[in-house]
């Protein structure tokens, strides 16, 4: 049984691609709230991990409350269908048993260099002690903070890249987010489909 420290794992997410950008870890312990961000934390680990060309057939996802182990983890040691390098992601991984927690470090100790394997746990759920039989010490663990304002700003723009927006929509967009990607987004895309011809 691996210990656990009482280590701050707490990371914005702007912080969290700089130090991608430089390496990406192998296997890494994500732990956040809103989808909209590990959909583009997925976009971001696929072009710096596999490269521009990659398309989503290279990323498979599955979910611990499936009891899925044995085939993430043959998904693990195989190659990709139209790649040498994928993305497998699990989901839920409070969900594992405390036995797939310790099958899961063997695979981490020796994990294949042409696999990323992300394991994600949403926020409200995340506390080390709860994955005291993971060894964190193998992997990257990052919390995820919420969005700060000027990050949500950033995040806006990013969205609604080639259509112009004023810096008061901009502000009232922000406020309205009350700090949540996920609502946001999907105002954001009705922005864009109504507002289409005045690109």
């Amino acid at each position: 049984m691996a210990k656990t420290s009482k280590k701050n794992y707490s990371i914005s997410y702007s912080e969290l691609t700089k130090v991608l950008e430089k390496k990406m870890p192998g296997v890494m312990l994500i732990s956040l709230k809103e989808k909209s961000i590990l959909d583009d934390l997925l976009s971001f680990c696929l072009k710096k991990f596999i490269g521009d060309e990659a398309g989503k057939d290279c990323i498979n996802v599955y979910y611990a409350d499936d009891k899925q182990l044995e085939e993430v983890l043959n998904d693990c040691q195989s190659s990709g269908f139209f790649s040498e390098k994928k993305i497998v992601v699990l989901k839920n991984i409070s969900k594992l048993l405390k036995n797939d927690k310790l099958n899961l470090n063997y695979y981490i100790k020796e994990a294949n260099p042409d696999i990323l394997l992300l394991l994600v746990a949403s926020e409200d759920e995340f506390n080390a002690d709860k994955y005291e039989e993971l060894d964190l010490s193998l992997l990257s663990v990052y919390q995820i903070n919420e969005l700060t304002g000027m990050e949500m700003e950033n995040w806006i723009k990013t969205k609604l890249e080639g259509f112009n927006i004023e810096t008061e929509a901009l502000d009232a967009l922000t406020e309205f987010s009350n700090g949540s990607s996920d609502e946001l987004l999907t105002e954001i895309e009705k922005l864009k489909l109504y507002s289409y011809d005045t690109k």
